[in-house]
């Protein structure tokens, strides 16, 4: 499975440059998922799955670098996590 996920992100790579960020990854227009799809052997349910997993990720770590820099801890467990992510996530 990490070998089908590696084959995909290095599609993104090819489609959207080596200096892509999550930010370039919302951005994606429909011809680039498709260009993402259809050279990863996925599904556009598929690219978009795994396109909102990577925007998950990105907010939960601007929301933790916030709180560091704020001297705030790193939530203990899934829930406090949970908690401090729909907290922190409209202000990063």
């Amino acid at each position: 499975m990490a070998k089908e996920v590696m084959a995909v992100v290095e599609t993104f790579i090819d489609v959207l440059g080596p200096q892509a960020t999550a930010e370039d990854l919302i951005e994606m227009d429909r011809l680039q998922r498709l260009k993402v799809a259809t050279a990863a052997n996925k599904t556009l349910e598929e690219i978009s799955i795994m396109m909102s997993q990577i925007t998950n990720m990105d907010v939960m770590q601007k929301a933790l670098r916030k709180r560091r820099r704020e001297g705030k801890a790193i939530p203990p467990n899934q829930a406090a996590m949970q908690a401090a992510i729909k907290k922190d996530a409209l202000q990063v």
